[in-house]
């Protein structure tokens, strides 16, 4: 098998038949074998039926698994185990994906064998009425991954829902980290996509930014208010915290570092002082950003145990 295409999904049975519908009319090189494998992370909508019909409809050409342990990464390393792809590619069950995705991350891993991975363009579909909390720069940085028209070498992890490995990565690496990344109940864990990347690249890997893999991804107008961001912000710093090594002898107070706390309190200060309102909201993420640390740092004994990394 050449390409195994991943798309783990949770209840979102009507937008996953759209995705599915572009996938199954991706431009393939001739010879090319490939598949689309979809895994089903104990939805309770009608994803198992829709996902079946599919399948009936194109044997041979799409798998449904199904994970019942909740929570993203669960579900994709399900799917590396059960794939045999010599490249893996992943996007979401939400996106509109163009017809060339699959020939440009091909050609790109073909003409580069230096790259371990690939960063495709991922851009934003705002709704008609949006929210105008935000301005345009604000909307790209938290919702485009868009280096322009020239392939690069990355510096930055890719998005989930437009990413490329060789089968190789997950051999040499190990899995995603079962204890970052979005859970049924929620949403808004974060971070499964950017540290396994960031893994590679501290490891000496180049990742590259291919601008010809296009995912479009409908943005819900409720993703682009402060009130989100704010949230976003808060569980960033929570997987951050995971993320990162902490001095363990650190003076705390219950649990939590005096250090993040003096830090906690000179950026609330600063937001609380900042008179221009985007300022004041970058500021105020900056904030939320170490509350999500604080309460991580906080009650990390009774969070899961990262037990997917060195599992190959």
């Amino acid at each position: 098998m050449d390409v195994s295409i991943i798309l783990c999904t949770y209840d979102r049975a009507q937008r996953l038949a759209v995705t599915l519908g572009d996938l199954l009319a991706l431009e393939a090189p001739a010879g090319c074998e490939w598949e689309i494998v979809v895994v089903d992370n104990n939805s309770h909508d009608d994803t198992a039926a829709v996902v079946k019909s599919f399948v009936d409809q194109y044997p041979g050409r799409i798998r449904y698994l199904f994970e019942p342990l909740q929570g993203k990464s669960f579900a994709l390393n399900q799917a590396v185990r059960q794939t045999e792809g010599e490249s893996l590619f992943f996007t979401d069950d939400d996106v509109r994906v163009d017809r060339g995705w699959m020939k440009a991350l091909l050609t790109r891993f073909e003409e580069h064998s230096e790259c371990i991975g690939i960063g495709g363009r991922l851009v934003p579909v705002l709704p008609e009425a949006k929210p105008i909390e935000l301005d345009e720069e604000e909307i790209r940085r938290f919702h485009s991954f868009d280096f322009g028209e020239k392939a690069i070498n990355l510096k930055e992890s890719p998005f989930g829902g437009n990413m490329a490995y060789r089968r190789d990565a997950f051999l040499r690496y190990g899995f995603f980290r079962t204890d970052l990344g979005p859970t049924g109940f929620d949403r808004g864990g974060l971070s499964e996509d950017s540290e396994f990347a960031r893994r590679l690249m501290d490891s000496g890997e180049s990742i590259c930014y291919e601008p010809e893999a296009v995912v479009h991804h409908p943005v819900q107008a409720e993703r682009l208010t402060v009130q989100y961001l704010d949230h976003w912000h808060f569980q960033y710093g929570r997987a951050l915290w995971r993320r990162e090594e902490h001095p363990t002898s650190a003076p705390s107070v219950f649990s939590m570092p005096l250090y993040l706390l003096r830090l906690f309190l000179g950026r609330w200060l600063q937001w609380i002082a900042t008179v221009s309102p985007k300022e004041r909201r970058h500021r105020r993420w900056k904030v939320e950003l170490l509350r999500g640390q604080i309460h991580e740092a906080r009650y990390e004994k009774s969070r899961p145990e990262n037990n997917e990394v060195e599992s190959v």
